[in-house]
Order: C-alpha cells, then structure tokens, then sequence
C-alpha cells in the first residue's frame, strides 16, 4: 500500500488475509487501555465469524520498522438493511505509542479507498468520545443511532484527503 515516513521510522499498510502472529502484543495493549474490542476482533477472526473476506470488505495493519502498530477493517455494516449497504469500520485500533503518527489517518484512509464504489456510506461505532474530533476532521459526521455513533458518504467523485 506504500510507505509514509514517521518520526519513528517509516510507516507500512498492508492488507492481509490472516490474523498477523505478533498481535497479541497489541491486543495486550489495547485491554490495558480498557479496549475490548481488539480481543473481540482476534476472537472473531478465529473462529470464523469475521474474517473481512465479504464483498467489499478488507483488513489491514500497519507497521512501524516491523513493529505492529496499528490495525483496521472494512466490513458489511450488519445493521444497515439498505439495497447498496454501507460499510462499517472495525477495530481501528493504533498502539498508544505511536499515536500523533499519522498511523489512524493512513489506515482510515485505506479504509476508505477500499470502501469507495463498494458502499454508499461507511459508519463506524467509536470506543471513547475522545475519538469524535479525529473522525469529524476526517469527514465523518455524528449520527443518532443505537448501533453507530459516526457515519460519512461517498460517491465515486469524491476525494479522499486526509
């Protein structure tokens, strides 16, 4: 996916089709920090129920000179019952150090490429308030709805900058 550089080194997205083997080390990281949702994700991916191998959908990590630092997928929102459904966010999740990197907006924006001429919005469900202002300034827009707190609208024409 390219190479960004950071102040620790240069950065890496890459989509995978398996679970990498040192993301234990991350998941650790994230339920000190009161995250369930990355033990939900490796739960999920090992048995099966969610593997980002639908229509449209991906995962992707990111790695900082070889460290996993980051992860995040692109599903089938599966509250959304619309004809041409979105898409949904998941687990975006960046290693508290290396956040101020660069490395969320890199995988969101994947996120989002991937998603473009896939789905007609992409919703997502944040973690904590604290994460409204990053995704407002990336596009997304609050929602009042029980199982999506942020959603953002595509269309083919639209440039994704972040």
């Amino acid at each position: 996916m390219g190479l960004q550089m950071t102040k620790r080194g240069f950065l890496e997205i890459s989509r995978v089709d398996q679970l990498p083997d040192d993301i234990e080390a991350l998941r650790l990281a994230s339920v000190d920090e009161g995250f369930e949702f990355m033990t939900r994700c490796v739960r999920e991916w090992k048995s099966g129920a969610q593997r980002f191998d639908g229509e449209g959908e991906a995962f992707f990590i990111a790695r900082i000179k070889g460290e996993l630092v980051g992860i995040g997928g692109l599903s089938i929102d599966p509250y959304d019952k619309a004809e041409r459904p979105a898409g949904r966010v998941r687990h975006l999740y960046v290693d508290e150090e290396a956040r101020g990197e660069g490395v969320g907006s890199a995988l969101l924006q994947v996120i989002l490429a991937q998603a473009k001429g896939q789905f007609r919005s992409v919703r997502l469900r944040r973690a904590q308030p604290s994460t409204d202002r990053f995704y407002q300034e990336r596009g997304f827009r609050p929602v009042d709805d029980d199982n999506a707190t942020h959603e953002i609208w595509l269309s083919p024409e639209q440039d994704l900058v972040l």
